[in-house]
């Protein structure tokens, strides 16, 4: 029998080693596609200026754009039989637009603006944030 190297810890002896996935690469090649395949898309932030407290519409609105890439997907069969999404809606994959969306912020994807249903980060580890996935309303 060989010798045992006293100087390597045995894996009995640490207990089992656990491994963090690094979602690096996989946040890296998401984003490649949906810019390679998708389009231009912009979460659409309005902000108003001046006007009543109590009547914000008579302000000046200002728009401001949060440039990302869209890729329009498929809605799955198990999204289509549950009721929820309608004619006309719409599902996108989205890069890190660069902040925390909200869900009041419409989303602007081929010259038109969609409501926003909901949108789920997809982060499989809770914090490498691989892309958006959104269920935009017309």
């Amino acid at each position: 029998a060989g010798a045992v190297d006293q100087h390597q810890p045995s894996q009995l002896a640490d207990g089992p080693r656990l491994m963090v996935k690094d979602y690096a690469d996989t946040q890296a090649l998401a984003s490649r596609l949906i810019t390679k395949f998708g389009g231009d898309a912009s979460l659409v932030e309005v902000t108003v200026a001046g006007g009543d407290v109590f009547d914000p519409s008579s302000g000046t609105p200002t728009e401001t754009l949060h440039a990302m890439k869209a890729v329009e997907v498929e809605f799955s069969r198990q999204e289509l039989d549950g009721g929820s999404v309608q004619t006309g809606d719409v599902k996108l994959m989205t890069t890190d637009p660069g902040f925390t969306p909200t869900t009041a912020m419409p989303v602007r994807w081929a010259s038109r603006d969609y409501q926003v249903v909901r949108f789920d980060r997809i982060a499989p580890n809770g914090s490498d944030l691989i892309a958006y996935e959104w269920h935009l309303r017309p």
